[in-house]
C-alpha cells in the first residue's frame, strides 16, 4: 500500500513507470470528515496498547488467490474485449479515440496504456469483484467496474498535454485531469 501526498511535494518521489505498474489498483478518496479525524485521533491515542494477532498465512494468502484463480471463470468473450481494450489503451489514436483533444493539444494524448502485468492485475480485480458478488463468474460490468481504478495511474501522457485542460476543468490535482481523459477513453 503506497500513499500520495498532494498538499507538498517535501519526501515524496514520483514512482517511474516501472514500479507503478507493479501497484495493481489507485484509489481516490475524499477528505477526512470531522468524525473522520476525531475516529483518528481515537485511534491514535489507544495504537500503541493495541496486540495485534497474525491473521493469516503466507500458505492462506496463497491458497485464496488459487481460489479465486480456478473458482470464479472468465469467459473468451471478456478476455478478447479486454485485449482489444488494452491494444487500444497504448495506442487510442491509432484506433479513432481521443483523436480530438490530440487535435485541440498538437500532441498525441496517451503514449502508453495497460501492460502485461496491467491487464493481469486488471483480470485479477474483476475476477474478486464477481466473487464479492456472489458470482463464479466474470461479467463486462465486473471488468468496467475495476478499470478505471488500474488504469489510473498505468497510463502515460504525452509531456504538457495534462496541462493544457487544467484551466478547463479547474481542478486541483493533476489526478483528477487524468481521470477526465481516461473517461473519454472508456
Amino acid at each position: 500500500i503506497l500513499t500520495a501526498n498532494y498538499t507538498e511535494e517535501e519526501g515524496t518521489y514520483v514512482l517511474p513507470n516501472a514500479l507503478n505498474d507493479r501497484v495493481m489498483f489507485q484509489i481516490m478518496d475524499q477528505e477526512f470528515t470531522a468524525a473522520e479525524f476525531a475516529e483518528i485521533l481515537k485511534r491514535t491515542q489507544t495504537f500503541h496498547k493495541r496486540h495485534f494477532d497474525q491473521v493469516c498465512t503466507v500458505e492462506h494468502v496463497r491458497e485464496t488467490r488459487l481460489f479465486f484463480h480456478e473458482t470464479v471463470h472468465v469467459s473468451e468473450k471478456v478476455k478478447d474485449a479486454m485485449g482489444r481494450f488494452a491494444e487500444i489503451s497504448n495506442n487510442p489514436h491509432k484506433f479513432g479515440f481521443l483523436n480530438d483533444l490530440a487535435d485541440e493539444c498538437g500532441d498525441v494524448v496517451i503514449r502508453g496504456g495497460l501492460s502485461g502485468r496491467g491487464i493481469s492485475h486488471w483480470e485479477g480485480a474483476a475476477r474478486a469483484l464477481a466473487a464479492f458478488r456472489y458470482r463464479n463468474y466474470v461479467t463486462p460490468d465486473d471488468a468496467l467496474k475495476v478499470l478505471h481504478s488500474i488504469l489510473r495511474h498505468r497510463a502515460i501522457f504525452s509531456p504538457g498535454i495534462l496541462q493544457n485542460f487544467r484551466g478547463e476543468w479547474k481542478d486541483q490535482y493533476t489526478v483528477v485531469t487524468r481521470d477526465k481523459i481516461l473517461e473519454k477513453l472508456i
